[in-house]
C-alpha cells in the first residue's frame, strides 16, 4: 500500500508529485482502464492528476473519468488558516496547486459531486471547480460532508456488482478495502487530519456510469490483441470480468476478437457470468456469448 510524505516535512506540491508517481506505478503494473476518484483533500489531489506535467500522455489515455468529491479547487483560503503554519502556502505556491487554475491539462470525462447540505465553502469549492473547468456538477441532495461518498459505494454495490470477483472465503462480496486491493489498488493516509482514498476503480453511477460505460468500450476497441487476451491472477479475461458490466463493453471486446470460449479457474466463461447480470443476460449480445456452448 504505498504511502507519501506529511507537512510540514514536505510541501503539498511535493505530496502532489509523490501521488502522481503512484498513479504511474498502479499503472505500470496493470492492465486496463482506470479510474480516479476521492474526496475533499484527495478530491484536490485527483483533480491535480490531470496536470499534463504530472502525469504522461500513456497513463492519461487509460483514465476513463476523474471524480473529484467536495474536492478543495482554491488552496489560497487556506492561507489564512492556521493549518498554513504546517502547509506553508503564499500566493505562487497557493495558485500553483489550485486545480482551478490548471490551464494544461488531460482532455479527460471529469463529473465534480458535492453533498448539498455540506458547508457553504465546500459547495463553493465544487462550483469554482465545475465553473473553471466546464465539467458537471453532481449535488447529491441530503448528503453531508460524511456521507456523500456513501452513495456512491451502495450505487456501485447495486448497479456494478458484477465488476468484483466473489470471495471465496466467505462465499460473498468481498469488503470493499479487499476487492479496491485485489482489483486495481488504492493509496491511503492523511492529510492534514483528511483521510485521503486514491481508488483506481470505476465508481460511477447514473449517467456517469454511462459514458464510464461508453469510454470502456471505445478504450477496448483500440487496444492491442495481447491486452484484450490477458489473464488477471485469477485466470479471468477482459470478456469475463465485462460479461459482470456492460453489453456495450462485451460488444467492444468480442470486435476487437476476445474469446467468449476462455474460462477462469473456477471454470466459469463470460456467458456463466452475464447470466448473473440482468444488463448483458437480458441484451441481445448474449446469444453471441452463449452460442459457444452449442459449438
Amino acid at each position: 500500500m504505498p504511502s507519501y510524505d506529511l507537512c510540514p516535512t514536505v510541501s503539498i506540491a511535493e505530496i502532489t508529485r509523490q501521488i502522481a508517481l503512484a498513479v504511474q506505478h498502479v499503472a505500470g503494473v496493470t492492465e486496463g482502464p482506470l479510474s480516479l476518484s476521492e474526496h475533499s483533500a484527495g478530491g484536490h489531489l485527483v483533480s491535480r492528476m490531470l496536470d499534463r506535467a504530472l502525469i504522461p500522455t500513456a497513463v492519461a489515455e487509460r483514465i476513463l473519468h476523474v471524480v473529484p468529491i467536495s474536492p478543495l479547487s482554491d488552496l489560497r483560503p487556506l492561507m489564512n488558516t492556521s493549518m498554513n503554519e504546517d502547509f506553508k502556502l503564499d500566493t505562487e505556491a497557493a495558485i500553483a496547486e489550485s486545480p482551478i487554475f490548471m490551464t494544461d491539462r488531460h482532455a479527460l470525462p471529469v463529473t465534480v459531486r458535492v453533498g448539498g447540505t455540506e458547508r457553504p465553502d465546500f459547495l463553493d469549492h465544487a462550483r469554482w471547480l465545475s465553473e473553471a473547468w466546464g465539467v458537471g456538477l453532481v449535488i447529491a441532495p441530503e448528503l453531508h460532508h460524511f456521507d456523500v461518498i456513501d452513495d456512491l459505494l451502495h450505487r456501485l454495490w447495486r448497479g456494478r456488482a458484477g465488476r468484483v470477483r466473489m470471495s471465496k472465503t466467505n462465499g460473498g462480496f468481498p469488503s470493499l478495502g479487499e476487492n479496491m486491493r485485489r482489483k486495481s489498488g488504492t493509496i491511503r493516509h492523511r492529510i492534514a487530519g483528511t483521510a485521503l482514498a486514491l481508488v483506481l476503480i470505476p465508481m460511477l453511477a447514473g449517467a456517469e456510469a454511462r459514458a464510464c460505460d461508453w469510454a470502456e468500450g471505445a478504450f477496448w476497441q483500440r487496444a492491442e490483441p495481447a491486452r484484450v487476451a490477458a489473464r488477471d491472477e485469477w485466470g479471468g479475461t477482459p470478456l469475463r470480468r465485462a460479461a459482470g458490466g456492460t453489453p456495450e463493453t462485451v460488444a467492444a471486446l468480442l470486435a476487437a476478437g476476445a474469446d467468449p470460449k476462455a474460462r477462469d479457474e473456477d471454470g466459469r466463461s463470460p456467458a456463466d457470468l452475464a447470466e448473473d447480470n440482468p444488463a448483458v443476460r437480458d441484451h441481445a449480445i448474449f446469444w453471441t456469448l452463449n452460442q459457444v456452448r452449442f459449438d
